[in-house]
């Protein structure tokens, strides 16, 4: 071309020009739940979209782990609303996006890049694990206000930033927590002492003294705090209320690497291992898309995990469980050490 190049700029700009009157020329989407692994951390591709109308980009550089090396994007697309085609690989990872969006397979010439449409049962898709990329910085909460407080409440501290206490109680609440909105109460629970005790001291470090240790004769033993303010700023986190509403929050995926590893840890309290199978896992609870986060979170941290159902026969249902094998579960122990003594290493 010599000299008559083109600003990449420029060629965004034509391509979003002629968009509306081609088809598939860029619209290779995905849905907005999708996470991106960038050098922010995981980021989901949805919070990227600042109103755009549908078929239009906007300049966006990002740093994105890709093959065989990072790359940086020149701008973000928004395709709007468009029918969508779900891609579940046997390990339980799986790709949503519009029917022309490529994955990368191995087929019979090599590795080459497929449609999500051209994917068929059997076909081997390729996974990245271990791209390790992870903020440099704690993610801050400057736009959470929470409401006034009540009469004599008590007004709790809340943090001003992500920390590694803050990211354990927000595990240790993902794994074992529920939030009893009529009494604005914050509730873990846990039979073992030095477990306790380590959600107590978590949550007294985050927002203040006022975490209290209950020994119920009828019940198992909690941790609870009782404030509307811890209440509202977990709704602010996206952490969920409720089992199957429960997520990894945003602020923890795009927080440094030992703030992950800590909300692990307290994830971790609903985990268990099988010695003889040598396995780690954990689920059992219907939370699909916290797994889906959970293991997105592995795959970053380069855990080779899979994905079962297994059944409940008090409820007469299945439940997801996420679960690492072999040196897989050695390497998840060694992550993210247990805090309960009578969980043994694989």
């Amino acid at each position: 071309m010599g000299d008559n190049t083109i600003h990449y700029m420029g060629h965004v700009r034509m391509m979003s020009a002629v968009q509306p009157f081609i088809s598939g020329a860029i619209s290779k989407c995905v849905v907005g739940e999708t996470l991106l692994t960038t050098a922010d951390g995981l980021v989901r591709i949805g919070s990227l979209h600042q109103g755009e109308a549908p078929d239009t980009f906007r300049d966006e550089i990002v740093e994105v782990a890709s093959v065989p090396a990072t790359q940086k994007t020149d701008a973000f697309y928004y395709g709007g609303v468009r029918p969508v085609r779900e891609v579940v690989l046997r390990s339980g990872h799986r790709v949503c996006g519009t029917a022309n969006h490529r994955v990368l397979v191995v087929g019979e010439a090599g590795v080459e890049w497929r449609r999500l449409d051209e994917i068929a049962v059997g076909d081997l898709v390729a996974t990245k694990y271990g791209d390790d990329m992870w903020a440099a910085a704690p993610p801050r909460f400057d736009d959470f206000v929470p409401s006034a407080a009540h009469g004599s409440e008590r007004a709790a501290r809340v943090p001003s930033e992500m920390t590694e206490d803050l990211a354990f109680f927000l595990g240790a609440y993902a794994s074992e927590g529920c939030t009893v909105r009529p009494v604005l109460s914050v509730r873990i629970t846990n039979s073992v002492p030095a477990v306790l005790n380590r959600i107590a001291e978590a949550a007294d470090r985050s927002f203040g003294e006022g975490a209290h240790i209950r020994r119920p004769s009828d019940r198992c033993a909690l941790v609870e705090l009782n404030s509307k303010a811890v209440v509202e700023f977990l709704d602010y986190l996206g952490c969920g209320s409720t089992t199957s509403a429960k997520r990894i929050p945003d602020a923890i995926l795009r927080s440094p690497r030992e703030m992950v590893l800590a909300f692990l840890q307290g994830l971790s309290l609903g985990a268990h291992i099988h010695a003889p199978s040598r396995s780690w896992a954990i689920g059992g609870l219907d939370s699909p898309r916290l797994l889906d986060d959970l293991q997105a979170v592995l795959t970053n941290l380069g855990v080779v995990t899979a994905r079962s159902a297994k059944f409940n026969a008090q409820q007469n249902r299945s439940y997801d469980e996420v679960y690492a094998t072999g040196a897989a579960a050695r390497r998840m122990v060694e992550l993210v050490p247990f805090i309960d003594p009578k969980k043994t290493a694989v």
